[in-house]
């Protein structure tokens, strides 16, 4: 693979982006969320496993986390999915 770094005007081929490892925030701006909501989703067991796990540092593929937003709808980025509103009930009237 060519080093893009010390290539200039090269450009990068889609497996060194897909292979780049990124951490939670790294996450977040490549789906354009808030830094918090890769935390909260990791919190929920709802991001992949991590292809890579430094102590205290969890790191996944871009392609992984590409995939994953893809089949959960969060792609493109900025896009968030919602599952269905939980509808509030009526409070209770205070009993006299």
């Amino acid at each position: 693979m060519i080093n893009t770094d010390t290539c200039p005007g090269v450009r990068r081929t889609t497996l060194d982006i897909e292979n780049k490892l990124i951490d939670l925030r790294g996450i977040a701006r490549l789906l354009g969320v808030s830094q918090y909501t890769p935390q909260q989703w990791r919190e929920r067991d709802q991001l992949p496993a991590p292809d890579e796990d430094f102590p205290g540092k969890p790191l996944w593929r871009a392609g992984t986390i590409v995939n994953w937003a893809k089949d959960t709808e969060r792609w493109p980025p900025g896009k968030v999915a919602r599952g269905p509103r939980k509808r509030r009930t009526p409070a209770e009237p205070a009993a006299t």
